[in-house]
């Protein structure tokens, strides 16, 4: 024994909001076969362990030339779906990111830190305790993220803003600084909102965005959110350049002290999420 913890601290807690066949039973398989064992000396080395463990239980090489998009397993015909059929692609999207960015905490994470993970998609409709939205300073809505998760989140969180806006913040917020609503119709219960700085190639301004990712979490702390999902602040038409963005994004989570368990950063496209990745590795 080496005397670091075993990989069983990867798969626990389970996640919660099972939402495709087949998940609990992959990931109890992969639990099964790795728990027991001590993680390799790098997050790069137990990512490729992980993965190598999921093409085993799902029983095909996913990286395979000419590889199905779905697979008929018998076992997950169940809860009255008969067919048993299921998406490869979408399961490795449903659990990879939270087991490689628990891989990479495993090995690198200080503690009392969140857990960070990537996915690709739409920041509104994740299953998560708060959602941080990159609000202008008028906090009543805008374009980007800011406008899509005031639309989806209906009238409530506008209202919520407006009180804000008629009370604490009568000038706006503060670039920087964060506040919490309600997250109306969103599955989230809270919207962080959160301003970031709009990019000048004469003037660092990276404290400021730095500050929007602690703020955003020092909130999520005195809500009680133990998962929180972040957008790329200030990296659309504020213009922050992509890769150093990230790179902010990701070095003031990792050291950022914490209650929440996970740092959720949803990335709208490929790109933004190749920088994401490249800045944790």
């Amino acid at each position: 024994m080496t005397g670091k913890p075993t990989l069983a601290a990867l798969f626990e807690p389970e996640p919660e909001g099972w939402g495709l066949r087949g998940d609990p039973y992959v990931w109890q398989e992969m639990r099964s076969r790795l728990a027991d064992l001590d993680p390799p000396s790098t997050a790069t080395e137990l990512i490729a362990l992980l993965h190598d463990s999921f093409e085993q239980v799902v029983g095909l090489g996913l990286g395979a030339k000419n590889a199905p998009a779905s697979v008929h397993r018998p076992e997950f015909a169940h809860g009255g779906m008969s067919s048993g059929m299921v998406s490869l692609d979408a399961w490795r999207q449903a659990l990879m990111p939270l087991l490689e960015g628990r891989a990479r905490h495993l090995i690198s994470g200080a503690p009392g830190t969140a857990t960070i993970i990537l996915r690709r998609g739409d920041i509104t409709e994740q299953r998560v305790d708060a959602i941080v939205n990159a609000a202008n300073s008028s906090l009543l809505g805008g374009g980007g993220v800011d406008g899509a998760i005031h639309r989806a989140g209906g009238p409530a969180i506008l209202d919520a803003c407006r009180d804000l806006r008629a009370s604490r913040y009568g000038k706006g917020l503060p670039t920087g600084e964060a506040v919490a609503t309600t997250g109306g119709d969103l599955w989230a219960r809270w919207v962080i909102h959160t301003v970031g700085p709009v990019w000048c190639a004469t003037e660092d301004r990276s404290a400021l965005l730095a500050s929007c990712y602690r703020e955003s979490l020092r909130v999520a702390d005195e809500l009680g959110a133990r998962t929180v999902a972040f957008p790329a602040i200030s990296t659309g038409i504020y213009g922050w350049p992509m890769d150093d963005g990230a790179r902010i994004a990701t070095e003031t989570v990792r050291h950022t002290k914490t209650s929440a368990q996970e740092a959720r950063f949803v990335l709208f496209d490929d790109g933004a999420y190749a920088a994401f990745e490249a800045a944790l590795r």
